[in-house]
């Protein structure tokens, strides 16, 4: 199997993952409103107690993960499947079934979604220095096509919809230290992971798979006052790679155009009981997401 990406040690939130609607309209978080056009809304309520019922094959809307009734942190993994927006397994505290009914993994719920490809990034060879310094930033060039991307690192478009975000529930006091600078300030973290290669049992969720995580990370926070949306559909639709282990992303993929075996959205969560996350098709539902 080809690697292009090398392993980093990861670690998962705790949430719960409540499905909702459809609607459609390319609408941005302007002045931080989310309008009420199409949509697919996920609902994330965390549960300090595993749940037990069988959350398969049903039209559910929701995905239960955990919730830290102490200071400690907890995690939980939503895996991604490509295809309509769909609830397939709805509890992250038992195995986790694909939408067909066939366990992809130890833990985890799972999640159906289409695949948000990038806008293609066209590349620029700097004459001087024979380094690209638009589409593949840093790599060896001797013309602009050597630098030819499909998507860009900073601030990346995508073809089929926008995703937004917002922390919901009680305040939450952070408790995370998500930069390492010994201020905490996130109540919990939602990045996009990928699993390299399984392992010699073949099993994903297990202690032998090869796993590297996105750059970024989506902080989690309810202040007092009236929730605010994010964009958030870089982070949660594509992974940013530090392939060079330098400490910054120089490669950015899409969730489902890549080499993993497994692809996952992982939650750290500490106190935060609930979030919301809208999916909005691009204008003119390029993609046909709203089918």
């Amino acid at each position: 199997m080809r690697r292009l990406f090398y392993c980093t040690s990861v670690s998962v939130v705790a949430t719960v993952l409540v499905v909702g609607i459809f609607a459609s309209t390319a609408n941005a978080a302007k002045d931080n409103f989310v309008g009420p056009g199409w949509h697919y809304t996920l609902n994330l309520n965390a549960v300090e107690k595993g749940k037990t019922a069988d959350m398969t094959g049903s039209d559910r809307h929701t995905i239960f993960v955990a919730f830290s009734p102490t200071n400690g942190t907890v995690v939980s993994r939503i895996y991604l499947r490509e295809g309509d927006f769909q609830v397939c397994d709805g509890n992250a505290f038992d195995p986790a079934f694909d939408c067909a009914g066939n366990q992809i993994a130890v833990q985890g719920a799972t999640f159906q979604l289409p695949n948000n490809t990038c806008t293609d990034v066209a590349g620029v060879c700097d004459p001087t220095t024979l380094t690209c310094t638009a589409g593949t930033v840093g790599l060896p060039c001797a013309a602009n096509s050597d630098c030819d991307a499909s998507c860009a690192i900073v601030n990346p478009e995508f073809t089929c919809y926008e995703v937004f975000i917002r922390a919901l529930g009680g305040p939450c006091t952070p408790l995370i230290d998500t930069d390492g600078d010994g201020i905490a300030d996130a109540c919990a973290t939602l990045k996009t992971c990928g699993i390299e290669d399984l392992g010699p049992d073949g099993i994903a969720g297990t202690a032998d798979d090869t796993v590297v995580c996105s750059t970024e990370s989506v902080l989690l926070v309810r202040d007092k006052g009236k929730p605010r949306w994010e964009n958030v559909t870089a982070e949660l639709t594509s992974l940013c790679l530090d392939t060079d282990l330098n400490g910054t992303c120089d490669t950015r993929v899409e969730l489902f155009e890549n080499d993993f075996e497994e692809i996952f959205w992982q939650f750290t969560n500490t106190h935060l009981r609930r979030a919301q996350i809208r999916f909005y098709p691009t204008d003119g539902d390029l993609c046909g997401v709203k089918s």
